[in-house]
């Protein structure tokens, strides 16, 4: 049988903070610890919890959430101005990878994946008179250091 609700009266006004883009709030990126000094394409990061839903006979909606390994990946593409990540991903040299996004305000948001590998690192150049770019997928693992596989900041 359906219940009724109460719904709160108290309504929280939405703030008036400007959204943050990609083109013009990016204030810096570092790989390894240093700025990336190579312009970078593109960036992907993707998080998976790998959960599931639960089911039972006789239950219309799942009884629970399965919890499962929180995984974390990406890639990056860059010009190919120097060896240093194709070195890392041929060495399979541990890494790390921050972004940070900075508004009008100064207030800045702050992504980190504190410890990951590159799977992947080859240079690659289309054809004639076009531009040769890395692309470097990665996988991230548990930093020993902050316990964490990714991490959000706001300051």
């Amino acid at each position: 049988t359906a219940s009724t609700v109460t719904i709160g009266s108290a309504i929280t006004s939405a703030n008036s903070n400007s959204p943050m883009n990609g083109t013009g709030n990016v204030s810096a990126i570092t790989e390894g610890g240093s700025t990336v000094a190579a312009a970078i394409r593109s960036l992907n990061v993707t998080m998976n919890n790998n959960t599931r839903a639960q089911q039972a006979i006789g239950n219309a909606a799942p009884i629970g959430i399965g919890l499962g390994t929180a995984e974390v990946t990406g890639s990056v593409e860059m010009y190919f101005e120097n060896e240093g990540l194709y070195n890392k991903f041929r060495n399979h040299t541990s890494s790390s990878l921050s972004f940070r996004f900075t508004d009008a305000s100064n207030q800045s948001v702050i992504f980190t994946v504190p410890a990951l590998y590159f799977t992947t690192g080859t240079p690659s150049g289309g054809a004639l008179d076009s531009d040769v770019f890395v692309t470097a997928n990665f996988a991230a693992y548990k930093d020993v250091n902050s316990n964490a596989i990714f991490q959000i900041d706001s300051v």
